[in-house]
């Protein structure tokens, strides 16, 4: 039973990458939490030098894994087109369609992360006291860039297996 649920949590978080943007509930609940105990929300009272560099940190981190998503997209093609039996068998043609949409709505949340990081160190990173609401939109996006991209790692080990085990 333990694994059927498991199998099946899995299973939705990898059809609908639209539940990432449910990573905003966590930011919302920081704010609750910092207004109910009287702290400063995020990292307003981060220095404007450490600010920018998370910043810089996150505008090249999206950047490298909007690359590695285009990248795997490319070879996802491939295998996807090339004539293997136990693809063929495993999915259809529906599922396929399925595996590739995983790929193209990582590239958006990606965007996002890299637009948001990009307005923080125009914005936010010289200022004494930070946006906080700027904070609010990076952490919500970098929760849900991260979970894009564990979803293209957990589709791309899978197709590894079962090129693997057809091959």
């Amino acid at each position: 039973m333990r694994s059927t649920l498991r199998s099946r949590v899995v299973q939705v978080w990898v059809q609908y990458p639209g539940l990432d943007w449910f990573a905003f509930l966590i930011p919302i609940s920081w704010i609750i939490v910092t207004l109910k105990f009287d702290m400063p929300h995020f990292y307003v009272e981060v220095t404007p030098d450490l600010r920018k560099t998370l910043y810089q940190a996150m505008l090249g981190a999206s950047a490298t894994f909007a690359g590695f998503t285009l990248t795997s997209v490319s070879v996802l093609i491939n295998l996807l087109r090339t004539p293997l039996s136990s693809i063929d068998d495993l999915f259809t043609d529906k599922v396929k369609g399925r595996v590739g949409s995983v790929f193209v709505a990582a590239i958006p949340v990606l965007g996002g992360l890299f637009l948001v990081s990009l307005i923080g160190l125009l914005t936010d990173s010289t200022r004494v006291h930070g946006n906080w609401l700027i904070q609010a939109f990076e952490i919500a996006s970098i929760v849900s860039s991260a979970l894009a991209i564990a979803r293209i790692l957990w589709v791309v080990r899978r197709l590894l297996v079962v090129t693997r085990s057809g091959s």
